[in-house]
């Protein structure tokens, strides 16, 4: 199925960025049911760096279908990126 995808993000400073996102897909609101109706999320976020690739997100996501049924969930997440960088250098002469 298709669904639509929207973000807005905003850099405060180096080290701090808000971001608000909007979708619609088939999520599953309400978990005593078996059907999956149109939702739209809605997530409030924020996104602060601690250390060299280690950063904190907070987010607050709004779920609401077309049946009025709402679901609030609220992440705090710690993320660690681990990059390797390889630097390569080629020589030689052509002919």
């Amino acid at each position: 199925q298709i669904g639509g995808f929207g973000s807005l993000s905003y850099n405060v400073t180096d080290m701090f960025e808000v971001y608000l996102h909007g979708d619609i897909f088939d999520y599953k609101v309400d978990k005593d049911e078996l059907d999956y109706t149109h939702s739209l999320a809605t997530v409030l976020g924020a996104n602060c760096k601690v250390v060299k690739n280690l950063q904190t997100r907070v987010e607050v996501q709004l779920l609401s279908n077309l049946d009025y049924k709402y679901d609030t969930r609220f992440y705090l997440k710690l993320e660690y990126s681990l990059r390797r960088i390889i630097n390569e250098s080629t020589g030689g002469e052509g002919k």
